[in-house]
């Protein structure tokens, strides 16, 4: 049963979604246009990947919402179950339903996010829209947008931009747009 399940992904991402790689990708799973999975990267079906948005080959991710054009390097881990430190026991063989417990919290992506090799996004975390988060980091808390935030355990460093273009930039929601008009928009902002 298991070998004509993966039969059936294999054809599916190869004719469905020619730019999935993986046998572990949900077929349940939502992902816009022009999405770039790599081989070996497990997704289950309650993500959501906005459009333009490239993940590394050996990547995990779990109930998660990921935004458009986010680049998400090989060997990160987003939204891993975590075991709820309020019960007698951690273990969950006395969950009544583990998926659902161990992954309660969602993880939320912004767009045009780049997540460096081998980070960790712990559940529940947010990370906003153009922030940057260095290789090998333990993400535990929330990271404002366009940040620049690394370490085990994560700690931000700086923003991106000053205050008046991070607001120039958030005006023109380029990531919206697909890819042709986002790189004008982009090329205009680049410039100024």
């Amino acid at each position: 049963m298991r070998i004509i399940r993966y039969v059936f992904v294999f054809f599916y991402n190869l004719f469905c979604r020619s730019n999935v790689k993986s046998f572990k990708t949900s077929i349940k799973s939502s992902l816009g246009e022009n999405v770039k999975i790599c081989e070996d990267v497990e997704i289950d079906s309650k993500t959501s990947i906005g459009k333009y948005t490239y993940i590394g080959q050996y990547s995990t991710i779990t109930s998660s919402r990921i935004g458009n054009y986010c680049s998400i390097a090989s060997f990160v881990k987003i939204g891993h179950g975590e075991h709820d430190l309020d019960r007698v026991s951690t273990n969950s063989i006395f969950y009544k339903n583990t998926y659902e417990e161990l992954t309660k919290k969602k993880c939320e992506i912004g767009n045009d996010v780049w997540i460096g090799t081998d980070a960790i996004i712990l559940r529940g975390v947010k990370i906003g829209d153009g922030a940057v988060i260095g290789a090998n980091s333990v993400v535990n808390i929330d990271i404002p947008e366009y940040s620049v935030a690394v370490g085990s355990p994560v700690r931000i460093l700086k923003k991106r931009f000053d205050a008046q273009k991070i607001n120039k930039i958030k005006k023109t929601e380029w990531w919206n747009y697909d890819y042709c008009e986002a790189a004008s928009i982009i090329k205009e902002l680049q410039n100024d």
